[in-house]
């Protein structure tokens, strides 16, 4: 009686083993590449238009793209958007799902002067709410470029109310990259639009530029998420 048990057992595992070896034999050994798209100061870039191989798609509204039903093996990932220079990065795609992350000191360069601009209040030890500013300056000019000032402007405020966020000038060499962070500004937080000015030079000229963004709620205080 034992045996004809072990028996049936060992049939049915031999079944059971037949039937897994068929379904993987059946099941395709592709590849997915996902991955997001930000720029150097780890905004999300939208439009951007991605290149895997023989294939192409676009980023959508966050950054995020995707390439299914991939042979795995060796790519080369090119990506274009206007007014950065074009980005490229080979890699080996695995079986399975492959992320790739592109921000930061690998994402995308402007092509010219930028500016990256940012307001948020959140909760801290110290006060119920605090205003915090952000700014990034990025050099992709092929000469030095002087900023002079920084100044923030509340929404709301009378001519000539505002908050220098450098005492000095700053000099940023081409392709370099500089973020400053404003913070401490306790409640009542001003709601609406902030003005960031500011006053730059380059090859000698001055020139003037304006920022705006709407002070945002971010408890984990990080305004590119």
């Amino acid at each position: 009686m034992k045996r004809k048990l072990r028996i049936k057992v060992l049939a049915l595992i031999l079944i059971l083993t037949f039937i897994l070896i068929t379904l993987a034999r059946s099941i395709p050994l592709t590849s997915i590449v996902e991955g997001r798209v930000k720029d150097v100061f780890g905004d999300p870039l939208p439009m951007a238009e991605v290149t895997l191989g023989k294939h192409t798609t676009t980023t959508d509204e966050m950054g995020n793209f995707s390439f299914e039903d991939l042979k795995p093996g060796l790519y080369k990932l090119m990506v274009k958007a206007k007014g950065y220079l074009e980005y490229d990065y080979e890699f080996l795609a695995e079986i399975g799902r492959n992320h790739i992350e592109i921000r930061e000191e690998n994402g995308l360069k402007p092509t010219n002067f930028a500016v990256d601009f940012h307001v948020f209040y959140a909760p801290t030890y110290v006060k119920k709410e605090e205003l915090f500013v952000l700014v990034g300056l990025f050099n992709g000019t092929k000469s030095k470029v002087v900023i002079e000032s920084l100044n923030l402007v509340e929404p709301g405020a009378f001519e000539g109310e505002k908050i220098a966020l450098i005492t000095e000038a700053i000099i940023l060499e081409p392709a370099s990259l500089k973020k400053l962070e404003l913070s401490g500004i306790a409640s009542p937080i001003t709601q609406g639009v902030y003005l960031l000015q500011v006053d730059y030079q380059i090859k000698g000229e001055k020139l003037f530029g304006e920022f705006y963004d709407t002070a945002q709620y971010d408890a984990d205080w990080d305004p590119h998420r």
